[in-house]
């Protein structure tokens, strides 16, 4: 009985590559427009497709904040601006938007999504909402889709692996910061409405304010669709809170608390044969508490306790005369606690801590049919785990050199300990360009109730970041990774693992332009190779070949702002998936302030997606992708 159905292993699809060559002279042709914008806008402007070229910007993705600039990673940020520009659901749709991610299917907002970060499965990027890890053990699934948009400050992205610093992230790291406590006034807040084809509709409310010493932030959202595919319908609803207290001596407290409740259909198949419904649901607690108390100029004590408890149950059923039905799912609970001392700041810096992570674990189901291939036995699983790690990352800048050290040690009571190593660099070859550079060992954790092996990775990765172009922004990077991972194979009960090496190397691209007359262009390529190891045979059913394309603008004056996405994704698919590509999948997205010299006027907005009614799916009759549909809404703040 599986746990999640959508696992990248079902979702197998053939490549279409005509118009590729299109897609790709699109992109640099539009970029190298001339543009009479002034060339010092560049460094101050953010873009809605990934990280902003900000000098200043300073990010958490190391344990510290330090400059993008001094970052060795591939890393792009996000903001709540460029967010609202979009006008997202979910966390699941702004991802779909970022150079380098590309989601296995698209369907109704709020289904369970699976995606690929360059080339490697979710599975193998640690998902963390303050600070808080939300992969699923099991399976170390991680669903974007029942994360809501609205409570959503930041984003922070590293593309590569980052164990060093974070634990079991061998692909990858998404830092997701959500909204804190207005400390301008007592009380305000914002709301969020949408409406749509078949029913889709989006509440989101939020109030914020602070008493003295006292912040909070408040946040529900409720997300309802019958599905934009047949038998995909969604009901979810989240409550949030987030509330501080400024302790004498500067120190904060912070606790935190996140109900997700998601209720979705799979999308059912035609076929007669295989008429096979699925139903999920899943409820989600999240609660932390947090402190941070300065104890010098430079050294700052952070301390997090968390706790974390998920219930999934999943009901399949096949309505032809074969009879297969089953019931089945898993629960999770999970506490942990880090402490950490940070020193120093974006010139000189050193953070050191340990963490202890205690997880328990179990998996049930009963499946009957009157297939014979299907053994008609119940399923019952249950494992402890227990996770204690110690590390230390730092960096060091002397004139335009930053060394960028990293070590972590693991120690996980369901397999063999693990070491986890960085050392990264970054140059300021001029004022206007950086060259950046790193190696790492990396690791993720096994699935828990199937195996005891730790999923490794060596990795390196070298770029540049520069704006000497006039008008023009450009970032590249190149990775290589040496990986042995695995994948959960649900074709038999109970499940069973596939273990494998491999090689994925590749390269990253990304451009940015500045405004002209409210108009600004941005775009992403990800090319990545994966094969065998040992045979040097090509995988299939992977991103071979993804970009991004997005034409943004923005009128103060005239209280208009909006966005043109389009996606192309080249999947290295296996024959006989009848996988259907059209070139570029585009999406809209306008709001128009109504009256745009106030701060708090309404927002009316409109978005339409799957414009020209494109197919970008590698599953035929399964996991098609969602036709042309539109909503309309509206934003408003008090």
């Amino acid at each position: 009985m599986k746990a999640y159905t959508t696992d990248p292993v079902f979702l197998q699809e053939e490549i279409n590559v005509r118009n590729f060559c299109y897609v790709i002279f699109t992109v640099i042709a539009l970029a190298f427009t001339p543009l009479n914008a002034r060339a010092e806008e560049l460094s101050g402007e953010l873009f809605p497709l990934g990280l902003s070229p900000v000098d200043t910007q300073t990010v958490t993705t190391s344990r510290i904040p330090r400059p993008i600039s001094k970052i060795a990673e591939n890393v792009a940020v996000i903001t709540a601006e460029q967010i609202a520009v979009l006008n997202a659901h979910t966390l699941a749709d702004v991802l779909n938007t970022v150079p380098g991610i590309q989601m296995n299917y698209t369907r109704t907002p709020g289904s369970t999504p699976v995606y690929y970060l360059q080339g490697k499965s979710e599975t193998h990027v640690r998902l963390l909402i303050d600070g808080v890890p939300q992969n699923e053990l099991s399976s170390n699934f991680s669903d974007t889709g029942s994360i809501p948009a609205h409570y959503i400050e930041r984003i922070e992205i590293i593309r590569g692996a980052a164990s060093a610093a974070w634990g079991p992230a061998l692909a990858g790291v998404i830092n997701v910061i959500t909204k804190s406590p207005d400390t301008e006034r007592k009380f305000g807040g914002s709301g969020f409405t949408s409406y749509g084809e078949q029913g889709t509709s989006d509440l989101q409310l939020d109030a914020s304010g602070t008493l003295d010493r006292f912040g909070y932030y408040l946040s529900g959202n409720a997300l309802y669709s019958r599905g934009l595919r047949p038998n995909n319908g969604v009901n979810n609803k989240n409550l949030f809170g987030k509330f501080t207290y400024d302790l004498p001596g500067s120190g904060v407290l912070t606790l935190g608390l996140d109900y997700r409740d998601t209720d979705r259909d799979i999308v059912a198949t035609p076929d007669p044969f295989l008429d096979y419904r699925e139903r999920l649901t899943v409820e989600h607690f999240t609660g932390y508490l947090s402190l941070t108390q300065p104890l010098a100029e430079k050294l700052t004590l952070d301390l997090l306790y968390r706790e974390r408890f998920s219930d999934l149950q999943d009901i399949q059923r096949n309505f032809a005369s074969t009879g297969f039905w089953a019931i089945g799912g898993n629960t999770q609970a999970v506490r942990g606690a880090t402490a950490k001392l940070s020193w120093g700041d974006s010139m000189k810096s050193l953070v050191g801590g340990i963490e202890y992570e205690h997880a328990r674990i179990s998996q049930h189901a009963i499946v009957d049919s009157d297939w014979d291939l299907v053994l008609d036995t119940p399923i019952d699983n249950f494992k402890r785990m227990d996770r204690y790690g110690a590390f230390a990352n730092g960096s060091w800048s002397i004139g335009a050199f930053t060394l960028l050290p990293g070590i972590r040690y693991d120690r996980v009571s369901v397999t063999t300990d693990n070491m986890s190593y960085t050392l990264g660099a970054t140059y300021q070859l001029t004022d206007s360009t950086t060259l950046r550079a790193y190696y790492a060992n990396a690791y993720s954790l096994p699935y828990a109730l199937l195996s005891e092996e730790v999923q490794k990775v060596h990795t390196v990765q070298a770029g540049f970041e520069s704006s000497a172009i006039p008008h023009l922004w450009l970032k590249g990077t190149f990775f290589h990774n040496i990986e042995k991972t695995q994948k959960i194979d649900f074709s038999t009960l109970p499940e069973t693992l596939l273990t494998a090496k491999y090689k994925r190397q590749g390269g990253e691209l990304e451009l940015r332009t500045t405004p002209l007359y409210g108009f600004s262009l941005g775009g992403g390529y990800t090319y990545t190779e994966l094969t065998d190891r040992y045979t040097g045979e090509e995988i299939r059913n992977y991103p071979k070949n993804l970009a991004k394309i997005a034409l943004n603008y923005g009128s103060g004056d005239l209280g208009l702002k909006g966005i043109l996405t389009g996606n192309y994704v080249w999947w290295n698919g296996a024959d006989g998936w009848n996988g259907h590509y059209t070139p570029i999948i585009w999406d809209i997205s306008l709001t128009q302030k109504m009256l745009p010299a106030s701060d708090t006027s309404p927002e009316l907005f409109f978005s339409g997606h799957n414009l020209f009614n494109g197919s970008q799916y590698y599953l035929d009759e399964v996991y098609n992708n969602t036709r042309r549909w539109i909503e309309g809404g509206v934003r408003f703040r008090f």
